[in-house]
C-alpha cells in the first residue's frame, strides 16, 4: 500500500485548484472592470468570456473539494492501518 503517493495526489489536486481558482478570478475582475469602465450606452459585448472564468472557478471549487475528501479518506486509512498493528 503507497500512502505517500496519495498525498502527493492530493496535494497536486489542491495546488492545481488553488491556480484554476485564483486564474478564474482574476479573469472576471478584469471583465468586471472593463463593464464599469464603460461609458457608452450601445450593449456591452462579452468581455473576456465571463462564463467560461466563471465555470473554471467552479472547476476549481469541485477540485478543492475532491482533494480535501482524498485527503480525510488517507487519514482514516491511515488511522485503520495505525489501529490494525497496535
Amino acid at each position: 500500500m503507497n500512502i505517500g503517493s496519495t498525498s502527493g495526489s492530493a496535494m497536486t489536486m489542491s495546488t492545481q485548484a488553488t491556480h484554476m481558482v485564483s486564474d478564474a478570478e482574476q479573469r472576471v475582475t478584469v471583465a468586471a472592470q472593463q463593464v464599469a469602465g464603460s461609458m457608452s450606452q450601445r450593449p456591452i459585448e462579452e468581455t473576456g468570456g465571463v462564463t467560461e472564468a466563471l465555470v473554471d472557478m467552479q472547476q476549481g471549487k469541485q477540485l478543492m473539494s475532491a482533494a480535501g475528501k482524498l485527503i480525510e479518506a488517507q487519514s482514516a486509512q491511515i488511522g485503520y492501518l495505525l489501529d490494525t498493528q497496535a
